[in-house]
């Protein structure tokens, strides 16, 4: 449940991706991609305008300051954090291309856009999932179904480390039993500290 998707905040071109591999590690704040983008940067070119009014007398400086803040209001719904909207007063370059930041931490689980590539507002670039807590999915035979309930714990051992054994609670029981199988799906929440377990692991409940 844990995951998150980071999208494309405005029309534009994806000029860099900072991270391209699936199981590459993404700390909060850390670059993810830089985009092209003419829309983010008229806002930008406003904002540095209204600054720049602020000091003109009367109500040219009482304009300037509402245009400041709808300017700064529409950057940060653009996805700009602070620091970047700030830089914006000093006029050295007003870019088209905007660094976007990721607001999680966590791992790489799917790229969805390639450099060069064009991405519509609100297109998925990259998902991050958050592996401290894991699931474990198992099957039961449908005669022990009535003797389950959520909240129970169970003891779980892992084909990969025999020596560990840790304890979790069944958070899921499938409504509905499989009637190829006749089995029934259970799923317990697995912590996972030092990301020592890998998705994908067999264990045992």
């Amino acid at each position: 449940e844990k995951i998150t998707t980071i999208s494309a905040r405005s029309m534009g071109r994806i000029e860099k991706l900072y991270f391209k591999a699936v199981g590459d590690y993404v700390a909060k704040n850390q670059a993810v991609y830089q985009l092209y983008s003419e829309d983010i940067a008229i806002a930008k070119q406003d904002y540095y305008t209204a600054y720049k009014q602020l000091t003109m007398p009367g109500d040219f400086g009482k304009n300037a300051k509402n245009m400041l803040t709808s300017a700064k209001q529409k950057l940060a719904f653009f996805g700009l954090i602070n620091a970047q909207i700030e830089s914006l007063k000093s006029g050295k370059e007003i870019s088209p291309y905007t660094i976007f930041y990721s607001p999680v931490s966590g791992t790489l689980s799917e790229v969805s856009t390639s450099e060069g590539s064009y991405a519509m507002e609100g297109a998925p670039v990259i998902k991050l999932a958050d592996l401290n807590s894991l699931w474990l999915e198992t099957q039961v035979n449908v005669s022990y179904a009535k003797n389950l309930k959520t909240g129970q714990t169970a003891k779980i051992t892992f084909t990969d480390f025999p020596e560990k054994t840790i304890n979790a609670k069944v958070s899921f029981i499938n409504p509905e039993i499989n009637p190829e199988t006749r089995l029934l799906l259970i799923r317990l929440e697995i912590p996972n500290q030092g990301l020592l377990l890998k998705p994908g692991m067999q264990a045992m409940a």
